[in-house]
């Protein structure tokens, strides 16, 4: 009981991993990509 107990917690943790890749890659991406296009739009106004 105790083994599958652990187990459990384990596929929780993975869980909770994955569900943060997926709320924090979005964000990385479009931080990214809007830092990416920033610095040419800002080295052309200036």
């Amino acid at each position: 009981m105790k083994e599958l107990k652990n187990r459990s917690d384990d596929e929780r943790l993975d869980d909770s991993i994955e569900a943060f890749l997926y709320v924090v890659l979005p964000f990385g991406v479009i931080l990214f990509v809007v830092v990416s296009l920033g610095f040419p739009i800002g080295w052309i106004l200036s």
